[in-house]
C-alpha cells in the first residue's frame, strides 16, 4: 500500500485533480434554503439520508462553512455507529481541558480518541472549534476504514504525505480537492461519501511497536494492509454491482459493513425522460438518482456549422436499424426511421438541418449517445416565462405556488411521503419572474436575474437588444404564453433608465417592464394651446389629454424648450409658432392628428418623443388606419397607410371611450367583443417595408366599450360589504380571477346565484368598470356534473394525470395547461374536491381544454 507514497512530495499532496461531477435529482439537498450553493449534490443527499450529516436550525446546510474538529468527530461516530447508537454515546468526565464533560461534542471526541482516530496536542488540549484540513479528515476516515495510524505513519513530519497517498489510493480523496486546505462541509460530505465505497482493510500481523531513545515510536514487522474479503458475495448483494476486482465483488466496502441497507442500483428515467445511470436507495426508498449525462447539449439557436461541429462522428439509426455517421451538413439517414425521442428526421432527411431546427435561445436540446457514439435519445426541454402570483401555506404546512401563463397552482408538501407537484430551483416570492417547464406532471421552476437600463436598439436578424451599451440576446425559444414564443417585437426601444429586464438560467432575456415599449406610448386624444406673455417674452403653454398603455387617462402639460430664440417641442426639431394663442392651438391640434408618441414623465409634465413613420426591417413605426379596413374580433392582420399590420394573440389594444373619458385595455383581438376599430393608430415593429407586427394599438369609440365576455370571476355572494354612491347603496364582492388574484366587484343589488337550495357561490362575468349583476351569472352550484352554457362545468372533480372529469359522467377534459385557483386555502389539489371549471374556446370553437378550475370545497 506504499507504492504511491514513494513518488509523493508535499507539493503533490495538494495537486488539483480535475474531474466531471454527475448532476442528479437531489432527494435532500434541494430542500435546504441554500441548495443553490451545494455542488456535491449526490454526496450531500446520501450522507443526509444516512443521518451522518444534517442541516442547521434555519433550514440551511451551510455547504461552504469550514468543518471543525468536533464536527468531524461527530461525523465519524455516526458513520461507525449509526444515528441511534451515536446519539446514545456518553462521557463520564472531561477528556481534554478545553472539552467539558457536558459539551455537546464530548462523547464523540472521547469515542474517536479511544479508537485512535483523533488525538490532542499532548498538552491536554483538543481545540474542538479548530478548523480541519482535508488531510486531517482523510486521516480520520482512513482509520475508520481500518488503517493503523502507527503502522501507516500518520504521525510525525511526513504524516500529510502518507495520509494523502493512502487517501488517493483508497479512493476517498475527491478530484479537484486540495487536501492541505481547510475543508468545507460539502467537501467533507464528498469525502465521507467516497469512503462508503472504499474497501475495509485489516492486517495479518500488526508487528511490534518500538520506542526510540528520543521517545518516538515506530512499528516493525507489520504486514501491509489488505482488503477485507467477503466469502460468497454475488452481484445481487454487492453494494455497487461491479465486477470482481479489489474494489468490488468479493471485498467488503465501508457501506457493506456499516450501512447494509444502502444500495446502489439501476435507476429509472427522471421526470425529463433522461435515462438513469444508477440510483442510491436506503431501505428501498429513493435517495438519489444520477441521470445519464447528455453527450451534446444546445441551449441556443445554433447554426448548421456549429451543429456539425458538435455532432460530427455521431451515428443516427436508419429505418433498417443500421446507423449513419454524420460527416457533413448533408449527411442523411436512410429510409424513414422511427423518431429518436424528440427528433423525427423524416424520410432520407439530412441530420444536421433537422437538429438545427430543434435549437433556439433558451430551449434545451440534449443528445444522448452510447460509448460507440450511437445516438440513443434526443430530449427537448421548452420553458415558459411566468410570474408568481400567489404563495399560500395551509394548516399542514403545505405551500401552494400559483404561477401565471398556464402553470396554475402547484404544491410543495410538508409531508415527505407525499409527492410534490413543484420543484423550485431557488427561492421564489410573489411577483417574481420565473421560467418553468412541466415534466411528468411536476412543475420545475427556475429563478431569473435582472438588470435595469434604457434600451437603445434591437436587431431582428440576431434577436438581440442593446441596453446601456451592452448587447443581450432574447430567449426566442421560451414561450411567453401557452401558444406563443417570445420574439424581438416584445422588446421595443425605451429611454427609461428604470426599465427592468429579466434573464433566464441560460443568460437570455425573457421579460422586460418596457415590453415592446408599449408602456412608453401615449395616445393624444385632445389638446389645448395658449400663449402667455410676460417680461421674458411670449411662452407657449400646451396641455393634452393622453391615454397611456395601461389605460390611464389624464391631463398633462407638454414639455417645451427655447432654442436660439425659437420655441420647440422639447427634445425635437418640431417648432411651435408663437405668433398668437391660435397658432399655439394649431400646434396642439397637430399633436392630436399625429396621435401617438413615446413619452417620459416628470411629475405632470410629459416630454413627447416623435416616432418614425417609415416602415422597414427593425424599425419602430407609427401607422394609421386604412379606410374601410377595420380591426375586428379575432383578426390576425389589417391594412394600414404603411402596409400590412400583423396582430399577434397578445397584442395590447387600448380603446378610449370619448363619452366617458375612460379607456379599456384588452389583450389580443379575440377579446374585442363586438367593438370594431376603424380609426386606429398602431406602433409596429417592422420586418420589411410593407409588413410590421403591432406591439400596441390605440383607437377611440363614442358609444362605450363592449365588455369582454371572457372576463369572469368566482364570487361567494354571502360575503360582501356595502358602500354609498351618492344616495345609492351598492354591494362590493370579492372576485377570484383565473390568475389567482382578487378584485372588488360592485353590484347595485344583492347577488343571488342559487336557483334551488341555498347555494351562495357562482361564476360571473363582469364589465370593464368592475361591475357585476345577477344577469351576469355564468354558472351556479346546481345540476351536479353538468356543463352550463356549453363551457362552464360544476361538480365533484376527479383528476387523472392531465385529465379531469365530473363525477361519473365519463367525459374527460384536458387540464395540463389550466390555471387552478384554490378558494379555500386549506385545499391544494383538484382530485375529489368540488369546483367550477371553464373550457377554452379557439376562434369561437369550444375545445376540451380547461382554461381555469376554481376549487372551493372538499
Amino acid at each position: 500500500m506504499r507504492n504511491l507514497k514513494r513518488v509523493l512530495s508535499l507539493g503533490l499532496a495538494s495537486v488539483m485533480l480535475m474531474g466531471m461531477m454527475v448532476v442528479g435529482a437531489g432527494a435532500a439537498s434541494k430542500d435546504f434554503t441554500d441548495a443553490s450553493e451545494i455542488k456535491n449534490v449526490e454526496a450531500v443527499d446520501v450522507m443526509v439520508a444516512l443521518g451522518v450529516l444534517e442541516g442547521g436550525d434555519k433550514g440551511d446546510f451551510q455547504p461552504n462553512s469550514i468543518l471543525t474538529r468536533e464536527q468531524a468527530a461527530k461525523i465519524i461516530c455516526y458513520m461507525l455507529l449509526g444515528t441511534e447508537n451515536a446519539e446514545k454515546l456518553a462521557t463520564s468526565g472531561a477528556v481534554f481541558s478545553d472539552v467539558a464533560a457536558d459539551r455537546w461534542s464530548a462523547p464523540y471526541i472521547g469515542y474517536c480518541v479511544n479508537l485512535g482516530i483523533l488525538a490532542g496536542d499532548g498538552q491536554g488540549h483538543f481545540f474542538p472549534e479548530g478548523k480541519l484540513t482535508g488531510a486531517a479528515f482523510a486521516k480520520m476516515l482512513l482509520v475508520a476504514l481500518g488503517y493503523d495510524p502507527a503502522i501507516e505513519k500518520y504521525t510525525g513530519n511526513e504524516w500529510t504525505i502518507n495520509v494523502a497517498g493512502d487517501a488517493i489510493e483508497a479512493g476517498i480523496a475527491p478530484k479537484g480537492l486540495v487536501l492541505t486546505d481547510d475543508l468545507s462541509r460539502q467537501d467533507a460530505a464528498q469525502m465521507a461519501f467516497q469512503t462508503l465505497s472504499a474497501n475495509m482493510v485489516k492486517y495479518a500481523n500488526k508487528g511490534t511497536e518500538i520506542t526510540n531513545a528520543d521517545g518516538s515510536k515506530i512499528v516493525i514487522g507489520a504486514t501491509p494492509a489488505e482488503a477485507v474479503q467477503v466469502a460468497g458475495e454475488t452481484l445481487s448483494n454487492n453494494y455497487d454491482r461491479r465486477a470482481t476486482d479489489a474494489a468490488g465483488l468479493g471485498y467488503q466496502q465501508f457501506c457493506e459493513k456499516y450501512f447494509s441497507d444502502l444500495t446502489k442500483q439501476g435507476g429509472t428515467p427522471d421526470d425529463f425522460g433522461r435515462a438513469a445511470d444508477y440510483a442510491w436507495k436506503l431501505n428501498n426508498d429513493d435517495v438519489y438518482t444520477a441521470a445519464q449525462e447528455a453527450s451534446v447539449v444546445f441551449t441556443a439557436a445554433t447554426s448548421e456549422d456549429d451543429v456539425l461541429k458538435a455532432i460530427k462522428g455521431y451515428s443516427f439509426k436508419n429505418s433498417d436499424n443500421t446507423y449513419t455517421k454524420v460527416i457533413d451538413k448533408a449527411t442523411p439517414v436512410t429510409g424513414d426511421p422511427a423518431a429518436v425521442g424528440d427528433l423525427d428526421l423524416g424520410n432520407n432527411a439530412a441530420i444536421v438541418p433537422a437538429v438545427k431546427a430543434l435549437t433556439d435561445n433558451g430551449k434545451v436540446v440534449e443528445i444522448f449517445a452510447d460509448s460507440d457514439k450511437k445516438v440513443t435519445d434526443v430530449i427537448v426541454i421548452t420553458y415558459t416565462v411566468g410570474e408568481v402570483t400567489k404563495v399560500s401555506t395551509n394548516k399542514d404546512g403545505d405551500v401552494t405556488y400559483t404561477i401565471s401563463n398556464g402553470a396554475g397552482a402547484k404544491v410543495n408538501y410538508a409531508d415527505p411521503d407525499k409527492t410534490d407537484t413543484i420543484v423550485l430551483n431557488g427561492e421564489v416570492a410573489v411577483d417574481d419572474v420565473v421560467t418553468f417547464t412541466l415534466q411528468n406532471n411536476k412543475l420545475y421552476v427556475y429563478t431569473t436575474t435582472s438588470f435595469n437600463g434604457a434600451q437603445s436598439a434591437y436587431n431582428t436578424s440576431k434577436n438581440t437588444i442593446t441596453v446601456e451599451g451592452e448587447t443581450y440576446t432574447v430567449a426566442t425559444g421560451v414561450k411567453k404564453n401557452a401558444s406563443s414564443y417570445l420574439s424581438i417585437s416584445d422588446f421595443g426601444n425605451s429611454n427609461k433608465a428604470d426599465n427592468t429586464y429579466y434573464v433566464d438560467q441560460y443568460g437570455y432575456v425573457v421579460k422586460s417592464t418596457a415590453r415592446a415599449a408599449s408602456t412608453d406610448y401615449a395616445y393624444i386624444v385632445s389638446a389645448y394651446g395658449s400663449l402667455d406673455s410676460s417680461i421674458d417674452g411670449k411662452t407657449p403653454y400646451v396641455e393634452v389629454r393622453a391615454v397611456l398603455a395601461d389605460g390611464t387617462v389624464s391631463v398633462y402639460q407638454v414639455a417645451t424648450e427655447k432654442k436660439s430664440g425659437n420655441w420647440y417641442l422639447k427634445g425635437t426639431n418640431t417648432q411651435i409658432d408663437v405668433t398668437s394663442s391660435s397658432t399655439v392651438q394649431g400646434f396642439a391640434n397637430g399633436l392630436v392628428t399625429t396621435g401617438v408618441y413615446g413619452y417620459t414623465l416628470d411629475g405632470n409634465v410629459m416630454t413627447l418623443e416623435t416616432l418614425g413613420t417609415t416602415l422597414a426591417d427593425g424599425s419602430t413605426t407609427l401607422v394609421n388606419y386604412k379606410a374601410s379596413d377595420s380591426i375586428l374580433k379575432n383578426e390576425t392582420s389589417v391594412g394600414s397607410d404603411k402596409g400590412t399590420v400583423l396582430l399577434n394573440k397578445d397584442v395590447t389594444i387600448v380603446i378610449y371611450d370619448d363619452d366617458a373619458k375612460t379607456a379599456k385595455v384588452v389583450t389580443g383581438t379575440s377579446n374585442l367583443g363586438s367593438t370594431a376599430l376603424d380609426s386606429y393608430k398602431a406602433v409596429v415593429s417592422g420586418s420589411s417595408n410593407t409588413v410590421g407586427t403591432a406591439s400596441i394599438v390605440f383607437d377611440t369609440v363614442t358609444n362605450g366599450v363592449v365588455a369582454e365576455s371572457s372576463d369572469y370571476a368566482f364570487i361567494d355572494a354571502s360575503k360582501y360589504s356595502t358602500i354609498l354612491d351618492g344616495n345609492t347603496e351598492k354591494y362590493v364582492y370579492t372576485g377570484y380571477l383565473a390568475d389567482g388574484s382578487t378584485i372588488d366587484l360592485t353590484a347595485t343589488s344583492k347577488l343571488t346565484p342559487a336557483t334551488s337550495g341555498s347555494s351562495t357561490v357562482g361564476l360571473y362575468k363582469y364589465t370593464s368598470e368592475n361591475t357585476v349583476a345577477n344577469n351576469d351569472l355564468l354558472r351556479q352550484q346546481d345540476n351536479n356534473d353538468t356543463l352550463q352554457n356549453t363551457k362552464y362545468g360544476y361538480g365533484r372533480l376527479t383528476a387523472t394525470g392531465d385529465m379531469l372529469t365530473m363525477g361519473s359522467t365519463g367525459h374527460y377534459y384536458d387540464v395540463s395547461n389550466a390555471a387552478v385557483v384554490y378558494i379555500d386555502g386549506d385545499l391544494s389539489e383538484i382530485n375529489d374536491n368540488v369546483g367550477f371549471f371553464v373550457l377554452k374556446t379557439d376562434n369561437g370553437t369550444l375545445t376540451n381544454d380547461v382554461e381555469t378550475v376554481f376549487i372551493f370545497r372538499d
